[in-house]
């Protein structure tokens, strides 16, 4: 309940957000916010008859403390590639709060209160929560330690679920395997045969440490080794097409990055993924399935611009 600190004549209450919907008339109002805003009584003064306002800043403080945890535990430790499940104690209400969790490349969400993590190495997670409403800040962190594997999935399948009792059953196993791995610190690594118009650095962010940061004029590619994909695959990466100022110029509409890949030693390339230049304006994880046709005992790929 709020109360105008004065008497006023004809007073009335609105939100800053919906500043033409009336809320209550009178000297007072009894309210439940359903977000951080400003709430304002007007009215005019008795004698002279001149417009008077106040205004209430609407918020919640920030909880004292914060307890992260990851896939429900307060430390977790996990095989790469694995998928980790962040949250945060006491539960917090984005319409009261920002939240940031960093690095925002790792996660699903940096503004979600539970977002999905997914780790290459040993990372601390930290979230940063700051009132919208100016009443305070908090900030805590969280360690996944992450053990190397070349195992990237693995699945358990039955041709049929359904039987009958006496009949038979094929089971299956599916196993993705990590043929490479290169996380763009320093140099491109055994992963590229060429890199084309693109230099290692951060000067407009990353994942961890550093990234391919394409920057030179004319087309701009990464072209890999050949791999034997007979079986199939995926290719995983995190992309970021800036939106900003020099040197991480908003990327112009047309300046789509394209996946490609080459059966027959790069002499021809055909696009599997396109990835569309205002998609992209933080590092997001990207998972692209390999297609029947580049099923091949030496399939190579390339990133273009």
């Amino acid at each position: 309940s709020l109360s105008s600190p004065i008497i006023l004549d004809n007073a009335f209450w609105t939100l800053a957000s919906d500043p033409n919907t009336v809320l209550a008339q009178g000297q007072s109002i009894t309210f439940t916010p359903v977000g951080s805003d400003t709430l304002t009584v007007h009215g005019e003064l008795p004698v002279s008859g001149c417009p008077k306002t106040f205004d209430f800043i609407l918020g919640a403080p920030v909880p004292p403390s914060l307890t992260l945890s990851a896939n429900d535990l307060p430390n977790l430790s996990i095989c790469q590639f694995s998928p980790v499940q962040l949250a945060v104690d006491p539960p917090l209400d984005p319409a009261f709060y920002e939240l940031a969790w960093s690095p925002a490349g790792l996660v699903s969400d940096p503004q979600a209160p539970d977002p999905t993590a997914w780790p290459f190495t040993d990372t601390w997670f930290k979230l940063a929560v700051t009132s919208t409403a100016g009443c305070g800040s908090i900030t805590d962190s969280i360690l996944v330690q992450v053990t190397p594997g070349e195992v990237a999935s693995f699945e358990a399948v039955a041709q049929d679920t359904l039987l009958c009792l006496g009949e038979s059953v094929v089971l299956e196993g599916r196993v993705e395997r990590v043929m490479a791995l290169d996380h763009l610190d320093t140099t491109p690594g055994a992963v590229f045969a060429n890199v084309q118009n693109g230099t290692i650095g951060n000067a407009c962010g990353s994942v961890t440490g550093a990234a391919l940061y394409f920057d030179g004029n004319g087309q701009r590619a990464a072209r890999t080794v050949p791999f034997d994909l007979s079986n199939g695959g995926q290719v995983r990466f995190s992309l970021k097409i800036a939106t900003g100022t020099a040197p991480c110029d908003d990327a112009d509409p047309g300046e789509d990055v394209v996946l490609e890949y080459s059966t027959n030693g790069g002499g021809n390339w055909t696009v599997f993924s396109t990835l569309n230049e205002a998609s992209f304006p933080l590092f997001t994880p990207v998972t692209v399935a390999v297609p029947p046709a580049a099923h091949t005992p030496a399939t190579l790929f390339r990133w273009r611009q």
